[in-house]
């Protein structure tokens, strides 16, 4: 029978066995590392997306209509006059007897609106007639015509009535003559107005 004789490992392959070991656990190590880079890079992304709700439709949803709110109407409030602005109908009737009181002369007792005037312009100025239309109907009478005189010399105003009326002769004469410088007067007048007044230059 024949004798084994021990196996003898020389250093040489203890040294070859050493370094391989070595090499793959390097490798192991290597590959241990890798696949661990790779886990957390995966689960980082997938964490990331899980956060990110955001979709297509949120960016461009349209915003809901706002109701404006409704303006509710303030109420006006009623404007009572006060005792002063009240018109009764007694200031009416007041008023109206002071307009008429208005035309009557106190010194001669005659009642203005009751006497027609002519007006005939002697002077060439246009508008003269119209004028002493306003100031005589302000004052109450009324005013039946207003033409161009026979020409146009007068130099001072003239007044002629009617009936031999020297009463509205003073009237007239008192009531324009502020205005106009009154040159002849007559109580002659035969016209088919209470007086005629012929307007002059000056």
């Amino acid at each position: 029978m024949e004798e084994q004789q021990p196996q003898i490992h020389s250093r040489r392959s203890y040294v070859y066995d050493s370094q391989g070991n070595r090499n793959k656990k390097k490798l192991f190590a290597i590959i241990g590392g890798v696949l661990i880079v790779i886990i957390i890079i995966v689960g980082a992304s997938f964490a990331f997306s899980g956060d990110d709700n955001t979709t297509d439709e949120d960016i461009f949803a349209t915003p809901a209509a706002t109701q404006a709110p409704s303006s509710t109407p303030t109420p006006t409030p009623e404007v009572t006059p006060s005792e002063d602005e009240t018109t009764t109908e007694e200031d009416t009737k007041e008023d109206t007897t002071a307009k008429a009181d208005d035309t009557i002369d106190a010194d001669s007792g005659l009642d203005r609106k009751e006497y027609s005037i002519l007006i005939q312009n002697g002077s060439g100025t246009a508008g003269a007639a119209g004028r002493l239309a306003d100031i005589l109907g302000d004052l109450g009478y009324t005013v039946s015509g207003t033409e161009n005189a026979d020409n146009f010399d007068y130099t001072e105003t003239e007044i002629h009535v009617a009936n031999k009326n020297t009463k509205l002769l003073n009237l007239l004469t008192g009531d324009i003559n502020d205005e106009y410088t009154i040159g002849d007067t007559s109580s002659d007048w035969d016209g088919d107005e209470d007086a005629v007044i012929i307007i002059g230059a000056e």
